[in-house]
């Protein structure tokens, strides 16, 4: 790790603010080393009204070395269909290091029904690490309050034109 520190205050001044500034030097020697991992959580919201739908993977590296887990999130809808995918990845974990990564999905138009999320993450060679799938229902609530009230006043409007409008017919 290098730092970077600001220079001393000069005698007579009375305020000192210190700040300092660290890099995070990242280097992999030649030898056998271990690129694995394990996502130990993959969550999303359980009811979601609209997009953009957020979820969140743990992920913990388990190898000898520092790499950055790639992968995606495709999402699915209950007849089987993919709607949407994104990429997940691009911060390194250390060995024996934990890390949260975060990924969000947008979609256009009206989301119904019940969606599969799979997570599918990859080492930084392509090969498959781990693969986890959540479940997760949309349900556009002023939609579909919308529709009933349409419903109900039609009901009710038929009815009263039923009870207080009579048509006749004249025949000549």
């Amino acid at each position: 790790m290098a730092l970077f520190k600001a220079t001393e205050i000069k005698e007579g001044q009375q305020l000192k603010v210190g700040t300092q500034v660290g890099m995070l030097i990242l280097v992999t020697v030649p030898g056998s080393r271990l690129e694995k991992g394990n996502v130990l959580d993959f969550s999303g919201p359980l009811f979601v009204q609209k997009s953009p739908i957020n979820f969140t993977i743990k992920f913990e590296n388990t190898g000898t070395v520092h790499f950055e887990p790639k992968g995606a999130i495709t999402i699915a809808n209950m007849f089987g269909k993919e709607i949407g995918s994104v990429v997940v990845g691009g911060q390194a974990v250390l060995p024996t290091g934990v890390r949260d990564l975060a990924a969000s999905v947008n979609f256009d138009g009206v989301l119904l029904g019940r969606y599969t999320a799979v997570l599918k993450m990859f080492d930084g060679e392509g090969n498959e690490l781990a693969t986890r799938s959540i479940a997760f229902y949309a349900f556009p609530l002023w939609y579909v309050l919308t529709f009933f009230a349409t419903i109900i006043v039609l009901f009710f409007g038929i009815r009263f034109l039923k009870k207080n409008v009579r048509i006749s017919i004249l025949k000549k």
